[in-house]
């Protein structure tokens, strides 16, 4: 139990994610939606969710943004969505991770951008989530700030206009659910200077057209997190199994596996190479111990299995 215990401790120091391959795509799935209040009778049912599905509008310019319902869902005031990838995660990789696409628009006359925003928040589990942060005077933080340039390629920013988000500022090395809250409130607030300001009469709430992810993966394991390391091993993962290379020649080791309670699911002794079955594991988080045969920690990874 002592061993596990010092497997906690290394929960908080920095880690490093292990290199995997990815790939570009869009949202697909809708956990919850509720409808805010809207100011004028709104069809938003007929489309849903087909309309926030796949690549942003082709249709959506600087000056003239979607607005069909067949192209953009409305929030209305105080509206929310949780939205995510089929079998996928996000993950975090260099630069922004994932882009918004809103029908926010440039005034022709005053210059300024017509926007009604919404909070972002993401999470692991779909149940905690973690809000990124935000400026109450730049709105700089919030989605639907940006007009949509729908020509443009969705995965890259700032050409293809929408805002873009790094996992890197909530501190979250993956992501399985995105949290939209409408937040056209904060639009009042505003001097009636600002470039985003505009009358209480004319915002409706947020209006989401697409989301982008330019880092998506299995999500069946969605990270392997290296925490401590005194010999060099080689670590590849599926849903069935993790495998284990030692890079080290004639040691005898053991690795165990923990759930975070502490309880051992299964331990093995090996060489050179090792496969641990992992398929018949509940969703959780779970720590791998590799040690010596005089019981010295070499090495520690925690893992998720979704």
């Amino acid at each position: 139990m002592r061993h596990f215990f010092s497997i906690i401790l290394f929960i908080f120091i920095p880690f490093m994610l292990f290199s995997q391959e990815y790939e570009q795509g869009f949202i697909d799935t809708v956990y919850q939606f509720t409808p805010g209040v809207y100011i004028e009778e709104v069809d938003w049912q007929s489309h849903f969710p087909q309309n926030i599905f796949g690549q942003p509008s082709d249709k959506a310019t600087i000056q003239v943004p979607a607005s069909a319902t067949a192209d953009v869902l409305p929030f209305g005031i105080g509206g929310e969505i949780i939205v995510g990838f089929k079998g996928k995660a996000l993950f975090n990789g260099p630069g922004y991770d994932f882009i918004i696409f809103e029908n926010a628009f440039l005034n022709p006359i005053n210059k300024g951008i017509f926007a009604e925003p919404a909070k972002v928040a993401v999470s692991q589990d779909g149940i905690n989530f973690i809000e990124f942060p935000y400026d109450t005077e730049t709105l700089e933080g919030l989605a639907g700030l940006t007009p949509v340039i729908g020509t443009k390629d969705p995965f890259i920013h700032p050409a293809c206009g929408g805002d873009a988000f790094d996992l890197d500022d909530v501190g979250l090395s993956f992501i399985t659910h995105i949290k939209l809250t409408d937040f056209t409130d904060i639009i009042l607030t505003l001097d009636t200077k600002h470039k985003y300001y505009n009358p209480e009469h004319i915002l409706s709430g947020f209006d989401l057209d697409a989301v982008s992810a330019r880092y998506l993966a299995d999500a069946s394991l969605a990270s392997i997190i290296q925490y401590d390391n005194k010999y060099d091993f080689t670590i590849h993962s599926n849903y069935d199994y993790i495998q284990v290379i030692s890079n080290e020649s004639n040691i005898n080791l053991i690795a165990s596996v923990f759930d975070i309670f502490g309880r051992k699911m299964n331990s093995h002794n090996f060489s050179d190479y090792l496969q641990i079955p992992i398929s018949g594991f509940s969703s959780g988080i779970y720590l791998m111990q590799i040690s010596d045969s005089h019981g010295q920690i070499l090495s520690i990874y925690k893992f998720v299995k979704l």
